[in-house]
């Protein structure tokens, strides 16, 4: 969404450091983000995220599907009270498969709008920018769930 490529930055090309940036969007609306590094080694890091964070925007690569690093951001989310939204990336790539990432998610106790629960799912390519328009809209639909967003005064 902030149209950056920083784990190309960072050494291994995976993401080492914690980021905070507030992306403008089309819609006018802000989002401030809290980007934690998905290596195994950063799971303290993830924890107290988790703990910190209003909603909880869990990527998961539509050609990889859960991995460890999913189950434990799903944990952290549950342990915290945190809602998510779930954005399967790189739709656009050979090998995608968002509908084996949805059965992933929701064996795994996600409840997911798809099969009756709360859970949004988008569909984005963050290298094209497909579907960010609908991750947006999803976000921001949470935070209004949520009464995050500020509502504006009728005269």
């Amino acid at each position: 969404m902030r149209k950056t490529t920083v784990a190309a930055k960072e050494s291994g090309g995976i993401t080492q450091h914690l980021g905070a940036f507030v992306v403008s969007m089309p819609s006018g609306a802000s989002i401030t983000f809290l980007d934690t590094p998905g290596h195994a080694a950063f799971t303290a890091m993830r924890a107290c995220s988790a703990a910190v964070t209003d909603i909880v925007t869990l990527v998961v690569a539509a050609d990889d599907g859960i991995m460890p690093q999913t189950l434990e951001a799903m944990s952290h989310a549950k342990e915290t009270n945190t809602p998510v939204v779930v954005a399967i990336n790189e739709c656009d790539k050979p090998g995608a498969d968002p509908e084996r990432v949805r059965i992933q998610l929701g064996s795994e106790g996600l409840p997911l709008e798809d099969l009756g629960g709360d859970v949004q799912v988008v569909e984005i390519s963050a290298l094209t920018g497909t579907g960010l328009d609908k991750l947006e809209e999803a976000l921001l639909l949470q935070a209004e769930l949520m009464d995050l967003i500020p509502h504006k005064r009728m005269l």
